[in-house]
């Protein structure tokens, strides 16, 4: 069987904040607005199984670095999974347009 050639997503759509797209890389530059202190961008195709690979580099302990998956368009809801936030070392969070604040699985 011929083994699935890895191809990085390149294309990405910025959602929040200001970002550095340079083919498959995405750098997070800060927030736009102070009302939403985060960023949040989207690969260009969908991702059905396979492997996500993310490097992060955290400055302070007050970080957090995370991927997310199941995003919604029409409700603008998601899962996020990654290192830091919310007092703990990971997290994995359920964000929906119905609540303000995120249901945080430690």
């Amino acid at each position: 069987m011929a083994e699935k050639r890895k191809k990085a997503a390149e294309n990405f759509v910025p959602i929040a904040g200001r970002w550095n797209f340079e083919g498959a890389n995405a750098m997070y530059l800060g927030p736009i607005d102070p009302d939403r202190p985060f960023g949040l961008c989207l690969a260009p195709r969908r991702f059905r199984s396979g492997t996500i690979t993310v490097e992060a580099t955290l400055q302070n302990q007050t970080d957090a670095a995370r991927i997310v998956v199941g995003y919604n368009v029409a409700t603008t809801g998601y899962y996020s999974i990654g290192l830091g936030g919310y007092n703990h070392a990971y997290v994995m969070t359920v964000f929906s347009c119905d609540s303000q604040e995120p249901a945080v699985m430690k």
